[in-house]
């Protein structure tokens, strides 16, 4: 009986603590830059045909295409 006591008051919480210990302290967060950045010159748009329009759709709609799982065996 002595054992099962000693066993429950005192190593039990012991374990327990030392699991339990402090927790590592979070990241630093990074530094931001404060520094202005100049602005950089504005692209030209990139003029693409109605053709390639049309095949880059027709690609996306095919890629993003899901179909229903077939249980045929």
């Amino acid at each position: 009986m002595k054992a099962t006591q000693f066993l429950l008051c005192v190593l039990l919480p012991v374990i327990f603590l030392l699991g339990c210990g402090p927790t590592p302290p979070a990241p630093a967060p990074e530094p931001t830059d404060t520094r202005q950045a100049s602005p950089a010159p504005a692209a030209a748009p990139a003029e693409t045909s109605d053709t390639e329009e049309a095949m880059i759709r027709a690609f996306e709609e095919e890629q993003f295409q899901v179909e229903p799982p077939s249980f045929e065996w």
